[in-house]
């Protein structure tokens, strides 16, 4: 009689760590063809209510892993990640036949997968002192892998990014929640879930997440990766990600971040529902809600294109940020709330072509800022469109209020570029002034050309 119901507390799968249960437990089940495990929430190896890795998980294909309210914690001093695909970063793993399918981990009532103690490996001493790479921190890691979903867990202390996917597609990542350590916060590298190289048609729903650097980030860079994880024949670019129902505090870092780099190209991008989790009493602020373009990178061609972002809500340094090229993208019903300083903002290099924003909302209405700007106009912060250093063309605005506000807008040209802005339907009130307009830059209000102004 077949076994249906495989669980890493069977006495015949019982090893010498939790991490050996876990995987004998795997192995069983792909032998037997059930292709499906489930962990408890008791341990009876250890007699506790937790279980320790020390090894990272290896998943076979259309293998389901139930969480059953449990909790799962990286040992002490440990370099491995918690759940790993079996053909992550070997030589099959690097080739079109060594795609997996169907691997899935699904949370049942309270499910942590947890990185526990920091292990002291990060970006800047990867590879040196005897530790590994930085990837060795990721809590999942899938590789090369296709119809998977990863649904209904809450990451705690992160020890880097929280689930990483390279070469990933048509895949579901669902109500998830994060938390880097409460006491020590500012962590270097920390993020939730980022989106790399070669990754395309994926659903990300409902993220409540807590990160000292980011939210949710799609990076396609080659970077150092190339040398032990690109896929032959498959594409590097990113594309085709819908992100819905995210709210975040990313400490001083993006809620939600796009960037490119070495030629890669990031392209029909959806984000919806973005709501910034952060507080004034915290003394800290996000650099962005939603960054597009890194300006740390240097872009050789590659472009980022068919962007939209729609209903986002911030506190932040700025609800948009552009750095680099970013072409036929359109931005819905942008707000600030508190004491956010920016609606609309350029970084380095910023690149804008066919560009749509409509509805932005710059109204700080908090009793306690109201109070506080309404003492006298010097007191007023903030410039609620800020593009100043803008090579561009076809960008528009439309439906604009602004109130309490140091500046309504100030933009200005790249060196050797032109930029023009056009906006309809504008209103502005309380500001202390309303336009500055530098070099290289036109600005059309409802088809007029404007000077700059009180």
């Amino acid at each position: 009689m077949i076994r249906l119901d495989i669980t890493p507390n069977d006495a015949d799968l019982m090893g010498s760590s939790d991490s050996e249960s876990i995987q004998n437990a795997v192995d069983m089940a792909a032998k037997l063809g059930v292709n499906k495990i489930t962990i408890p929430r008791y341990n009876k190896r250890s007699d506790s209510f937790e279980w320790v890795i020390t090894e990272a998980i290896k998943l076979p294909s259309y293998m389901v892993v139930v969480l059953d309210n449990c909790h799962l914690t990286l040992s002490r001093g440990s370099c491995c990640n918690i759940f790993v695909n079996s053909n992550c970063y070997t030589e099959l793993g690097k080739t079109l036949d060594g795609e997996q399918l169907g691997i899935k981990l699904l949370g049942e009532g309270n499910v942590t997968l947890d990185g526990g103690e920091h292990n002291g490996l990060f970006e800047r001493n990867q590879k040196q002192y005897g530790f590994p790479s930085v990837w060795n921190n990721a809590l999942v890691l899938f590789h090369n892998v296709k119809d998977f979903a990863i649904e209904n867990i809450h990451f705690a202390h992160l020890r880097w990014k929280a689930v990483v996917l390279l070469y990933a597609r048509h895949g579901k990542l669902q109500n998830l929640s994060f938390m880097e350590y409460e006491n020590q916060p500012g962590l270097p590298d920390l993020g939730c879930v980022d989106v790399r190289l070669g990754c395309n048609n994926l659903f990300i729903q409902d993220i409540n997440a807590k990160s000292s650097a980011s939210g949710i980030t799609l990076w396609a860079t080659q970077k150092d990766l190339q040398d032990h994880a690109a896929v032959r024949g498959k594409p590097m670019d990113i594309n085709d990600v819908l992100i819905r129902n995210l709210t975040a505090d990313a400490f001083r870092g993006n809620v939600a971040a796009i960037y490119n780099d070495d030629g890669c190209n990031i392209y029909n991008i959806l984000l919806e529902g973005i709501m910034d989790a952060s507080r004034r009493e915290t003394k800290h602020m996000p650099n962005a809600i939603v960054e597009i373009g890194n300006p740390t990178l240097t872009v050789t061609e590659g472009e980022i294109y068919n962007i939209t972002v729609r209903n986002v809500a911030s506190r932040s340094r700025a609800v948009t940020l552009f750095n680099g090229r970013i072409k036929n993208a359109s931005f819905y019903n942008l707000k600030t709330f508190d004491d956010g300083i920016r609606a609309v903002a350029s970084g380095k290099n910023a690149q804008l072509e066919n560009v749509l924003f409509d509805g932005i909302f710059y109204c700080c209405d908090q009793d306690d800022i109201t109070y506080q700007r309404a003492r006298s106009k010097s007191q007023y912060k903030g410039v609620a469109i800020e593009l100043t250093g803008v090579a561009g063309k076809n960008v528009w605005m439309k439906n604009v209020f602004i109130s309490r506000v140091k500046d309504v807008i100030r933009v200005s040209g790249a060196e050797n570029a032109d930029f023009t802005l056009n906006i309809e339907n504008l209103y502005a009130d309380d500001y202390g002034m309303f336009a500055q307009i530098g070099p290289n830059c036109t600005l059309y209000i409802d088809g007029e050309v404007q000077q700059s102004r009180q």
